[in-house]
């Protein structure tokens, strides 16, 4: 969903929150698309964006602020899907000649950033930075992790047990699964993907490995979206995002 203030110039927001969409796209997110949203007085553009997302299966919101945007239009639209994982993603401006130009996204974003703390919202807050790429990767990544921890609310999975146990451990074929994955790794902390990297230069593992994230289990990292995120990112930058499958379990 993107925001921008009324009396800023249409074309401007649409502009920029179509290219936040397409980077998004480019990273491979299936979107539901609704912009721009502005704080129009008889809040027409605010009930537009709530009908265009009731009713849509999805797994994360992705709040794109465009320009200064009154905080209120921005929670009227998120109290509606409150449950769902938030991105709060600040663009940014740009430089004509010698001139920075804004329309005051990151004022907008910074505004909202405690209001959504305040009511205990689940969000993650990116910004752009003017002369930098953007940050879409963050915001993909988030998602991803999202879409993720929605998934395995419904899912049972298992390497090992008993039938009765439910973990299906018996109806997989463990040597066939080794062989298309390979090693499995049980990462509950960020070093131990570093000695999984380590041992990878060295040769000793060969890729592709598999990671299984520990979560929230004692003297490990924290059952959290935010730390899920963090492992993926280091697993991308330790290992390569194209070296490993991974998969999580929290407690």
């Amino acid at each position: 969903v993107g925001f921008g203030e009324v009396n800023t110039p249409i074309d401007i927001i649409v502009n920029k929150c179509k290219a936040a969409e397409e980077g998004l796209k480019k990273e491979g997110l299936d979107l539901v698309s609704v912009y721009p949203i502005t704080d129009d007085y008889e809040e027409k553009d605010i009930k537009k964006a709530v009908d265009a997302l009731k009713g849509q299966e999805f797994d994360s919101l992705i709040l794109c602020i465009a320009g200064w945007i009154p905080t209120h239009a921005v929670v009227k639209v998120a109290e509606y899907f409150r449950e769902k994982p938030i991105v709060l993603w600040g663009l940014c401006g740009w430089i004509e000649g010698d001139r920075l130009v804004t329309t005051a996204d990151q004022a907008g974003t910074t505004a909202l950033r405690k209001t959504f703390a305040d009511l205990g919202y689940q969000f993650k807050y990116v910004y752009d930075i003017i002369g930098l790429p953007s940050n879409t990767k963050k915001v993909y990544n988030y998602a991803l992790a999202a879409s993720a921890a929605n998934k395995l609310r419904h899912a049972r999975t298992g390497m090992a047990g008993y039938r009765d146990m439910n973990l299906y451990g018996t109806l997989y074929d463990g040597g066939s699964l080794k062989r298309q994955i390979g090693p499995e790794i049980e990462a509950f902390d960020p070093g131990m993907i570093a000695n999984a990297a380590y041992y990878i230069k060295k040769g000793v593992l060969k890729t592709p490995v598999h990671f299984q994230f520990c979560m929230g289990c004692a003297n490990g990292i924290g059952g959290t979206m935010k730390n899920l995120i963090f492992m993926k990112e280091e697993a991308d930058r330790l290992v390569g995002a194209g070296n490993y499958t991974w998969s999580c379990f929290g407690v």
